[in-house]
Formats: structure tokens, C-alpha cells, sequence
């Protein structure tokens, strides 16, 4: 019974202790993103890189006076990169750019070694789950004075195009990629506190999922980010 009363007293204090290191706080970021496709058995291709922000809002638990921790949140990241563009003296010239919406919710182990109560360094390792809330390719065209905009929707497949034939957009969407919503990335980092508020970050993430809704065809997105933010 004594023995009981001690493991239920423990457990007491170590919730006590853990909701007392509970950390709210915001943050933002830079994004750099790119798509690696790879076709049946041929060499593997990446995409131009693509460049953005993230915002989000983050809540840790630090354990064993911060040698441990875990962090999740949720995030919304925006990514844009421009698409081809040609030009055939004044008669025909060709530009477009690719814009991605993102929410996802991060969840990461930390590692600490906190440095006489006001720095504390640290490895982040973990997954991050993202669903893909729009992914568009817009070309604006000018022929022969003529401006005609084509919007590609990398989720359906959709093309939109006023004052374009059918037959046009098809040939449009032929080599277009459609992919799927749902990813899922594991990245590993590290990081510096301050004054137990403010945090900056770095590391690397790896796309789990094929994204690509073709057969034979496998298709990933990796990044790198960097971000700083402000706990209460």
C-alpha cells in the first residue's frame, strides 16, 4: 500500500512538473523547397527550387528541466518558384509561375543541454504531417499582342483558360504533374533558446510520400527551414 501511495505521489509530481514547462508560442520562417521526380528506372530529376515562409503556432513540453522535450504545432506554409518562360521576338512570349498552400502539424523530440539557466541548445528529430490545400501553375501567354492566362491545378488536373480551346488545354496538361494531397515529412535539425523565449532553428525534411497520382512515375518533396520564434 506505502509502495502505491509513493508511485501515485511520483506520477503527481511529474505531471505537475511537466505542465509547468509547458511553452506557448509563434513563430515564422524561410522555406526552401523542391520536387525530385523519378520515371520507372531512370535517373531521379529535381525540380527548381521553390521559395517561401511558414507560420505557425507551437506548444512544448520540456521534461527532466529541459533536457528533454516535445514540440508540435500547426503551420500554414506558402511556396512559390517561377514556371518556364520563353520569348520569340515580339510575336509569341510565354511566363508562369507555381504557387503551393500548405497546412501541416509538426511533431519533434528534443534533445537539450541547457547552459547556466539562459541558453539551451538543442537536436530536433521528428515528423511533420502536411495536407496540401492548393498547388497551381499560372502561365500568362501574349501572342500577337493577344494576353491569354492558363491556370494548371496540380491536384486535379483541372486546366482553366478563358478564350482557349479545349484541344489547347489538353496539349497544355499533357506534361503536367497531378499529385496527391497528403505527405508526410521526417526531419532532423538543431537549435538555440534564449532566455527561455525566443528560439531559433534550422534543419533539413524528407518527403515520405509519393506524391505523384501516375503510374510509374514517383515523385517527393524535400526542404530545408529556418525559423525563429516567441514563447509565453
Amino acid at each position: 500500500m506505502k509502495a502505491n501511495k509513493l508511485w501515485l505521489a511520483l506520477a503527481a509530481a511529474s505531471i505537475v512538473s511537466i505542465g509547468s514547462a509547458r511553452a506557448q508560442g509563434i513563430h515564422v520562417g524561410y522555406v526552401n523547397s523542391a520536387y525530385t521526380t523519378s520515371i520507372g528506372d531512370g535517373d531521379p530529376s529535381k525540380s527548381e527550387a521553390m521559395n517561401g515562409f511558414e507560420v505557425g503556432f507551437d506548444q512544448t513540453f520540456k521534461i527532466a528541466k529541459g533536457i528533454i522535450a516535445v514540440d508540435y504545432g500547426l503551420n500554414y506554409t506558402f511556396l512559390a518558384s517561377d514556371a518556364a518562360s520563353a520569348e520569340a521576338g515580339d510575336l509569341v512570349s510565354v511566363s508562369g509561375k507555381m504557387k503551393n498552400h500548405y497546412l501541416d502539424i509538426p511533431v519533434h523530440l528534443q534533445i537539450g543541454v541547457p547552459i547556466l539557466g539562459v541558453v539551451r541548445v538543442f537536436a530536433w528529430g521528428g515528423p511533420k504531417f502536411i495536407v496540401g490545400l492548393s498547388s497551381k501553375t499560372s502561365v500568362d501567354m501574349d501572342i500577337l499582342g493577344t494576353a491569354t492566362s492558363v491556370t494548371y491545378n496540380h491536384y486535379n488536373g483541372k486546366v482553366t483558360a478563358p478564350g482557349v480551346s479545349d484541344d489547347e488545354l489538353g496539349n497544355f496538361s499533357e506534361n503536367m504533374p497531378t499529385y496527391k494531397r497528403f505527405d508526410i515529412m521526417m526531419g532532423v535539425g538543431g537549435g538555440v533558446e534564449l532566455f527561455k523565449h525566443v528560439t531559433v532553428k534550422a534543419g533539413y525534411e524528407w518527403g515520405l510520400m509519393n506524391l505523384s497520382k501516375t503510374d510509374d512515375m514517383s515523385i517527393n518533396r524535400n526542404q530545408f527551414v529556418v525559423s525563429a520564434g516567441l514563447s509565453f
